[in-house]
């Protein structure tokens, strides 16, 4: 931090700006919104092109990348370990077939939807539907996933829809990117 002191000459030389081209704008009548919409000059122009003043730039490097990739495919797979332990045992307790293998997909909003046409397909969206902590882990896994897989291989912006899919066999969780 900087001490209040040191960073007075550059507040008054601002304000001292932005005070002359108010009375400037108010004596041509020109409106304060119009004034403060311009390309400011002068001492206003340089504080506003200070480091501390400019949007943050991407510094992160490949090397940097990579880290933080890793660190998101270390905890998808740690969520899915957990999902994978609760999500079979509640499937059962439900009375949900899991000899077929199950689909799951999260709609754009937030939804947690059969997508394979399993023949339990209502009571496998009814159990989300009343279990939010397991839509919920679900939803999280969907988006780590789509962070680590599905964004890094496209390299384009992420819109809001998640495209990773969970498949349930064999009492295992499996992710499906595309």
């Amino acid at each position: 931090m900087f001490p209040a002191s040191s960073l007075l000459p550059i507040a008054v030389s601002a304000a001292t700006s932005v005070a002359g081209q108010l009375a400037d704008s108010a004596a041509r009548g020109l409106s304060f919104a119009r004034m403060l919409a311009q390309k400011p000059d002068g001492d206003a122009a340089r504080v506003a092109n200070t480091p501390a003043n400019r949007p943050v730039a991407s510094t992160l490097t490949a090397a940097g990348r990579r880290t933080q990739r890793d660190a998101l495919v270390r905890a998808v797979e740690s969520s899915r370990t957990q999902l994978e332990a609760v999500l079979s045992r509640k499937l059962r307790q439900h009375g949900i077939d899991v000899s077929q293998p199950i689909e799951l997909e999260v709609d754009a909003s937030g939804h947690v939807l059969e997508a394979s046409g399993h023949l339990d397909r209502y009571k496998i969206e009814r159990l989300f539907e009343t279990d939010p902590q397991l839509a919920t882990s679900v939803r999280r896994l969907v988006r780590q996933a789509d962070l680590a897989y599905v964004d890094s291989n496209t390299n384009q912006a992420r819109d809001i829809t998640p495209r990773t899919r969970l498949v349930v066999a064999d009492g295992h969780v499996q992710l499906k990117t595309p």
